[in-house]
């Protein structure tokens, strides 16, 4: 699949989701078919953690099923919507989303 064909599958299949959308366009191969790709990103799924109650702070995580990096999203006091740019990307899960 080339880029335009994996955003119109992203499109049909997330709709308003940025963030899964967001994981799609990173990671998924242009090997793809689009049928592995339909099967595959059903399994993106993010975990959420909130920061503390002070500063309303929200974080999403989730391993793409593509490329199994871990894509961490931030969404910071006061920002409108959900966020459409990784705060990072990482091969390791990030410990301090653990952290509690």
């Amino acid at each position: 699949m080339n880029p335009k064909e994996i955003a119109i599958a992203a499109e049909e299949l997330f709709g308003d989701d940025v963030m899964k959308k967001t994981v799609c366009m990173r990671s998924v191969p242009s090997s793809v078919a689009k049928e592995e790709f339909m099967k595959k990103a059903r399994f993106i799924d993010f975990e959420e953690k909130k920061s503390t109650p002070w500063d309303d702070d929200i974080y999403w995580l989730c391993q793409s099923p593509f490329d199994d990096k871990w894509y961490l999203f931030a969404q910071f006091h006061g920002s409108p919507g959900y966020p459409s740019t990784p705060a990072s990307i990482t091969d390791e899960r990030p410990e301090v989303f653990d952290a509690k």
